[in-house]
């Protein structure tokens, strides 16, 4: 029983590791977005500048800046693909997580009903139960929350 309950525990804090993981990704991930769109920014900026004080080349530097303008947006999209694909693998670790820790719980409250109506079982095998049960079914409405997409209070 209180293996049971170990594992109950190392499941959420694999699942909050895998959270957090995905998230410093996301940000790290944001973080070199905007660092890119910047220094691309930069380089539009002096190259707008550089074709406003000079007359000669000034198509082909506008040419220049357009190309600069596609790449940054092919970059730009690439990038949010990118956060998107970590965002659904995200989001399916989770469901994963969850789902072998509804596994879990449900197979714990099992085992535990079933000592508790052993013979010799003693009233604190019914109370284990019982908490079992509870914490299963708590986390099964917590799941169906979350896949209704309900955010907790």
């Amino acid at each position: 029983m209180l293996f049971g309950v170990a594992d109950i525990v190392w499941q959420a804090l694999i699942g909050a590791s895998m959270t957090i993981i995905m998230a410093w990704m996301k940000i790290d991930s944001d973080r070199k977005i905007r660092a890119e769109a910047r220094e691309a920014a930069g380089k539009a900026e002096e190259v707008k500048c550089t074709l406003a004080a000079s007359t000669t080349g000034f198509n082909t530097k506008l040419d220049n800046i357009s190309t600069v303008g596609l790449a940054t947006q092919k970059i730009e999209t690439e990038m949010k693909d990118s956060l998107n694909q970590v965002k659904e693998t995200g989001d399916k670790v989770h469901t994963l997580v969850n789902n072998a820790m509804g596994i879990q719980l449900k197979l714990t409250a099992t085992l535990a009903k079933r000592v508790s109506l052993m013979p010799n079982a003693t009233v604190e095998d019914k109370e284990i139960a019982e908490a079992a049960q509870q914490i299963y079914e708590e986390h099964m409405a917590k799941q169906a929350r979350v896949d209704r997409g309900v955010k907790e209070k």
